[in-house]
């Protein structure tokens, strides 16, 4: 919103916040593989909420982490496993506007979503959602981009999928 700008450096294990003239704001992350709550193991895809905090897919370490506009950790999403609920390979991220996250998951070949809390609150995809293996319309999806109830995936072999949401997922935190 105010011309700046948001990066992963997936090399170099960190978070880049740009200013409006390109320059290096903040870094956030060690600069080598890393985890809790200052580090990345190859940051991704990248998503911002309507309040401007910055969602960040942590590849290796299987998680997106939830970072204030200023960049400071507010928590993370997700844990590293290949079960329903879990980020086996994340890629890309997008929030919608009650603040639901869509997580593509090259390994699980699906999307999770989660809310607000990070509560799990189901797969879009599989055929079976609690089998990992089960048939899928994905192979192995990557970017997310979200607009009212249309989510566009795109997946490394398969191309882009376009997908009607029926309605408001339920929020099962409330």
């Amino acid at each position: 919103r105010n011309g700046n700008a948001v990066v992963s450096d997936a090399n170099n294990h960190r978070v880049l916040f740009l200013d409006g003239d390109g320059g290096i704001a903040r870094s956030v992350g060690v600069g080598t593989r890393s985890a809790g709550t200052d580090g990345f193991n190859v940051p991704a895809g990248l998503a911002v909420d309507t309040v401007g905090n910055v969602y960040v897919v942590d590849t290796l370490n299987g998680r997106v982490v939830k970072l204030s506009p200023e960049g400071s950790y507010l928590g993370e999403i997700g844990h590293l496993a290949d079960t329903a609920g879990s980020l086996a390979r994340p890629k890309g991220v997008v929030v919608d506007t009650a603040g639901r996250v869509f997580v593509s998951d090259g390994l699980q070949a699906a999307i999770e979503v989660f809310a607000a809390d990070g509560t799990y609150l189901g797969v879009i995809g599989r055929r079976d959602g609690e089998q990992i293996g089960s048939d899928s319309i994905f192979e192995s999806p990557s970017g997310l981009s979200l607009a009212g109830d249309r989510l566009d995936v795109i997946d490394g072999i398969v191309g882009l999928i376009t997908l009607r949401l029926a309605g408001p997922l339920p929020d099962i935190a409330e």
